[in-house]
């Protein structure tokens, strides 16, 4: 009989005491623990982390029988340690008095546990004598682990005097750690994202990053072969209840979930997503269903990204690990956040380059279904089904040549927007229409070089092609720039690098103007005159 399957509970003794299946993660933990006493690690949110962070503790409180059969238990040395554990999840951080309030009523608990007397100081003092104390009492260096470090900034990233506040009081409260360096075992800290680290950690420079390092790729997540290997029973039963061979299931597992990678050279899967897969048998987009960081949508909707900034993004180490909170790059967020994934390195001048795509179909699905209502959406409005138009419908206008239909679902979008979420750049309306049609599963290929200019976007379908420019002004008719586009993609004439393809050719301007969009199509025939036809339109 397979194993039980749990996706509720992120406690590794819960899991061990209920004979669920545990991929064993205990060979990487035994081998940083040999590189420092101070470990950080970034990861994605449901990823594992706390999961990661729960190992550690039973580890270091000696309960053997958790570990049977698994790679640490030879070898260890089984001592129990006092340990503290911070799940900043669980900590109120609304503003910086709140958080240090919540933190010293955190360091008070500790104290009771132990039995410690701590008179009233400042939060880093405090720290920094509870440590000390237990140690003196138990005669045992201490065990911290922190989980969700950076919950307190990133979740006010849209209120910036909050998070830099915040970070402050998170800034003393690590302080305390370096002059106690006599007194820790293991300092772990997790969490999803690094722009915080300079200035939390700068007393600690000793810290040991593992977030990017390829040995520890396969920290969280699951492998290839860890899926096939931990979870070879339910594969089968999954691949009968759908009707599928083996090959197919996988096949379609890797598409969805799988993807991950930080500077290793073997993807892993987002565990989230393949345990619940796995547990139903009902291929979903489980992440989105997880809900997105709610600061994430938020920075979208305040610094819309253009849409040439989501695929095929090169950034340099240092811009994935930025320092200043008033001035974030949001590809480095949506890195962090685990949109956007490593999937080449090359050295640049000054150090790495890294290529960031989406992972897998999963985070795609999930990506455009949450930025299309932070472009055109309020927050108390913000609801999937409102979101996302009939697309079905809109992939039939597209392949029957109603442009004029089609054209009608983006005029509706644009239309509703509230006046505060309108952004007066042209690239803001590609966006809305991309992501229209991105989630109606048609396939735009964007930004597209030609040796007479560049493209705005070119829509392939099984029988039709449709060349698209955009043309955009604050004020004027939306037609007038519609006819503009059109006559943009005439003059260049794009056309001929299309018309033998044998298919149907559609030159599709889209144009807007006072905050209201119009288009104009025209079906490229065989004979057609550029020069004629930008005569007949009024050039």
């Amino acid at each position: 009989m397979a194993k039980k399957i749990i996706t509720d509970d992120s406690s590794f003794t819960k899991l061990r005491e209920a004979g669920a299946v545990y991929v064993d993660k205990t060979p990487h933990i035994r081998r940083f623990l040999e590189l420092s006493t101070y470990v950080f690690l970034t990861r994605p949110r449901r990823f594992g982390k706390s999961l990661l962070v729960s190992t550690l503790e039973a580890l270091f409180l000696g309960k053997r029988a958790l570990f049977t059969g698994l790679a640490i238990e030879e070898g260890w040395n089984w001592q129990e340690y006092p340990v503290l554990r911070f799940d900043f999840t669980r900590i109120s951080s609304d503003n910086a008095l709140e958080l240090k309030q919540s933190l010293q009523i955190k360091l008070d608990d500790f104290a009771d546990e132990y039995g410690i007397e701590l008179a009233p100081s400042g939060l880093a003092l405090r720290f920094g004598r509870l440590l000390e104390k237990i140690f003196h009492k138990t005669g045992k260096k201490v065990v911290i682990l922190v989980d969700e470090y950076d919950k307190p900034i990133n979740e006010h990233l849209h209120n910036i005097e909050i998070a830099e506040a915040n970070r402050d009081v998170l800034g003393d409260f690590y302080g305390a750690l370096k002059g106690s360096g006599d007194h820790l075992k293991l300092l772990f800290i997790t969490g999803v994202s690094k722009f915080a680290k300079v200035s939390i950690f700068s007393k600690l420079n000793n810290v040991e990053d593992l977030s990017l390092n390829p040995d520890f790729n396969e920290i969280c997540g699951f492998t290839q072969a860890e899926l096939e290997t931990n979870f070879a029973e339910h594969l089968v039963a999954v691949a009968e209840k759908l009707d599928k061979t083996r090959e197919e299931l996988l096949a379609l597992v890797k598409n969805w979930y799988d993807g991950y990678a930080w500077r290793g050279e073997e993807k892993v899967y987002n565990p989230f997503s393949v345990l619940r897969f796995l547990r139903s048998a009902d291929l979903q987009n489980y992440w989105a269903a997880s809900g997105s960081p709610l600061f994430l949508i938020k920075l979208l909707q305040q610094n819309p990204i253009p849409i040439y900034d989501w695929v095929n993004i090169r950034l340099s180490g240092q811009a994935l690990e930025p320092n200043n909170l008033r001035n974030l790059p949001l590809t480095a967020i949506l890195f962090q956040t685990g949109y956007l994934t490593i999937t080449a390195e090359a050295l640049g001048i000054g150090g790495r380059l890294y290529t960031l795509n989406f992972p897998n179909a999963e985070v795609r699905e999930t990506f455009l279904a949450e930025l299309l209502p932070a472009y055109t959406l309020m927050d108390d409005e913000r609801d999937w089904g409102k979101a996302i138009p009939d697309v079905t419908d809109l992939r039939e206008f597209l392949r029957g040549g109603d442009h004029d239909a089609a054209t009608a679902i983006f005029k509706r979008y644009i239309h509703d927007i509230p006046g505060r979420l309108h952004m007066p750049h042209e690239h803001y309306y590609q966006t809305i229409v991309y992501l229209i049609l991105s989630l109606a599963g048609m396939d735009i290929d964007l930004e597209k070089w030609k040796n007479t200019g560049i493209l705005d976007g070119v829509l392939e379908l099984p029988d039709a092609v449709y060349l698209m420019e955009f043309k955009f002004a604050k004020t004027g008719k939306p037609e007038t720039q519609a006819k503009r586009a059109l006559k943009n993609i005439l003059a260049k004439n794009y056309p001929s690098a299309w018309q033998d393809q044998g298919k149907k050719l559609r030159l599709w301007g889209l144009g807007v103007a006072n905050r209201q969009l119009a288009g104009v199509c025209y079906e490229w025939k065989s004979g057609d005159d550029v020069a004629a036809l930008l005569k007949k339109m009024g050039e």
